[in-house]
């Protein structure tokens, strides 16, 4: 655990014990924010912030993109929220990885996603080879890691079952 008291005597704490509190912090954020819909709206726009971290940017573009994708206390925006899937996915969050791969596999002709192996391979590739402490904050980033990896394997597997 933590030792607050470094704060309340006015020292400064250690670099680990700051990144343990940050991380908590967003385990907190991240538990207050699956509560309500209008807690995720809010916890994402102070996620995307330019003075965020790049990591927790990609977060919040990943809580905001799921919520545009379903309407969940925005109006639904599917450009909007394939816009800000591809870019928590270009700062290697494999959730929002995985979501593209599965969305150009399977097309989503109302999100206006052609179905598309060769795209549907580029993102899952790249959450496979995402780095797992990249994210600590999100609990699931080696899982997500997990699901683009099995979900390569199937993507090249495609041609010789012949689909």
């Amino acid at each position: 655990d933590l030792d607050m008291s470094t704060f309340f005597r006015g020292q400064k704490p250690h670099t680990s014990e700051l990144d343990e509190m940050a991380n908590e912090t967003r385990s907190l954020m991240w538990e207050q924010m699956s509560r309500t819909k209008e807690a995720r709206v809010k916890l994402a726009i102070s996620m995307l912030k330019e003075s965020n971290p790049p990591k927790d940017r990609a977060i919040g573009a990943y809580i905001m993109a799921t919520n545009y994708r379903h309407g969940w206390g925005v109006k639904t925006n599917y450009a909007e929220s394939i816009k800000l899937y591809k870019f928590a996915a270009s700062q290697g969050y494999a959730a929002a990885c995985y979501e593209l791969a599965r969305l150009h596999l399977q097309g989503h002709s109302i999100m206006g996603i052609e179905k598309d192996p060769d795209e549907a391979r580029k993102y899952a590739a790249m959450g496979a080879r995402a780095n797992v402490n990249a994210h600590p904050s999100f609990e699931n980033q080696a899982n997500y890691i997990e699901q683009c990896q099995s979900l390569l394997q199937v993507i090249d597997a495609i041609p010789s079952l012949g689909l």
